[in-house]
């Protein structure tokens, strides 16, 4: 393929694949297998874009390929595994006349030199040895697709004629298919809705640019925590000296006298505080330690308005110091000479800082999280979903789960209450009745079952 522009916006990954799925299903091959294989070249991972490739491709090693791509990531997808041995049947047959040597194609070319370290799904597995998860199925219409395309390479090969096969049957398309399904309650919903409209949650999740706090905030609150210990120290000695001036055995015993509470001590105790420690004094040193404390706990928490309260303070610091080196001399010039390089590295991490402080919104896709590369991983994820009510979330979650274990019933009956959560009780009977097939003995399936069937028939009269 020719390499895009430079100065031309990067393209969707989503809209590549939705605009290749398109041109397939209104026949135009070419334009679809350039759109997919963009799709691939972008995103290895996605289930969607090997499987409807393998409709569109030339040759049977292409489909192959691609299927078996689609399997390495999701073992448990029903069209690819079809369609893997439609293919490996006709491969069979084309061994009786084999066809004359052509340039190899992009797709097998693919397999001779990954462009990248995610291109080790050609090889099935990551780099690490785990098995990949996979996105949700896609339509089962590429599967009937690849019957149509391979009837037509076997006629190319001029191979002799034979008894087709029935091509397989076409499946309906999986509804959590789209990523753009409500992760809460799977209800339909566009790209850029805030909220989902048939239960109300927000669709989009703040996150920190920088998850963990970086080792310059750590400085940062470090250089912080002298001048909060010394606010502090410095209020506590204004207590005890007047308390120590006037006869006052306990500091604290002052504190009421400064907020206009009432006190245990006489009116002339009052009156030499105050003449001691006026309000002004008491209230300037409260205030200052009360901004130490802010800062230092903003800088922890990384609240944003902290991190500009850091800017205008070294900015000031800055100036002021800078002011003092030349209004002053001898050892004022020397204490301004050292706040401006105070001030200045101030400044210098200030610029490391902002990152700790970004906070970005990203729109919640309903599809597999990475790096969940066995069965007590995905199960763990889904819990952490379904308390959430993330129920959709969850239940592609589980449907991976019960494809890495399909003998364990476990996974199953913890999908059927994921697809009751959605309402979906066909689909939970379907796993409960596998459940059943796999663990006769276990009850609860058969309770599974009767809340099932009762929330089903209550749902049905009250229709």
């Amino acid at each position: 393929m020719e390499p895009r522009d430079s100065n031309s916006p990067p393209e969707s990954v989503n809209a590549l694949l939705r605009e290749g799925i398109g041109a397939a299903q209104s026949g135009q091959r070419e334009r679809a297998r350039e759109l997919l294989m963009r799709v691939v070249e972008r995103d290895e991972r996605s289930v969607s874009a090997w499987l409807w490739l393998s409709g569109v491709v030339d040759g049977l090693e292409d489909r192959q390929i691609c299927l078996e791509n689609v399997l390495a990531l999701d073992p448990n997808n029903v069209h690819a595994r079809r369609g893997l041995e439609w293919v490996q049947q006709q491969s069979a047959r084309s061994e009786v006349e084999p066809p004359a040597s052509a340039p190899e194609s992009p797709v097998v070319a693919r397999t001779r030199t990954p462009i990248s370290p995610a291109a080790a799904i050609l090889l099935r597995q990551d780099k690490d040895g785990r098995q990949l998860p996979s996105e949700a199925e896609v339509a089962g219409a590429a599967a009937s697709s690849i019957g149509a395309m391979v009837r037509q390479e076997a006629t190319s090969h001029q191979m002799p004629p034979a008894p087709q096969p029935a091509p397989p049957p076409l499946v309906t398309p999986d509804e959590f298919a789209d990523e753009y399904l409500c992760p809460y309650c799977a209800a339909s919903t566009e790209p850029d809705d805030r909220r989902c409209k048939a239960c109300g949650k927000s669709l989009w999740v703040k996150f920190r640019r920088q998850e963990k706090r970086s080792k310059w905030l750590w400085l940062a609150m470090g250089l912080q925590l002298p001048g909060l210990l010394g606010n502090i120290a410095g209020l506590g000695f204004l207590l005890i000296y007047a308390a120590t001036q006037i006869g006052v055995a306990d500091p604290f015993d002052l504190l009421p006298i400064y907020l206009w509470l009432p006190v245990q001590v006489s009116p002339s105790v009052v009156d030499a505080a105050l003449d001691l420690l006026p309000r002004s004094y008491f209230f300037g040193a409260a205030l200052s330690t009360l901004a130490s404390v802010a800062v230092f706990g903003g800088l922890y928490l990384r609240w944003r308005p902290v991190y500009y309260l850091y800017w205008i303070s070294a900015v000031l610091g800055f100036v002021l110091s800078v002011l003092t080196m030349f209004m002053q001399q001898g050892f004022g010039a020397i204490s301004g000479g050292i706040g401006v390089v105070s001030a200045f590295l101030m400044l210098l991490l200030a610029f490391q800082l902002e990152d700790d402080f970004k906070v970005e919104k990203r729109r919640i896709l309903l599809r597999l999280d990475r790096g969940l590369g066995n069965v007590a991983d995905l199960m763990a994820q889904a819990n952490l979903y379904s308390r959430q009510n993330m129920w959709a979330m969850a239940a592609i979650h589980l449907r991976q789960a019960t494809g890495f274990a399909p003998g364990r019933p476990g996974p199953r009956l913890a999908l059927a209450v994921a697809y009751t959560r959605l309402r979906r009780y066909d689909l939970a009977l379907l796993e409960l009745e596998e459940a059943g097939r796999i663990s006769p003995d276990n009850p609860r399936v058969k309770e599974l079952e009767s809340i099932v069937n009762d929330l089903r028939s209550r749902g049905a009269s009250s229709n």
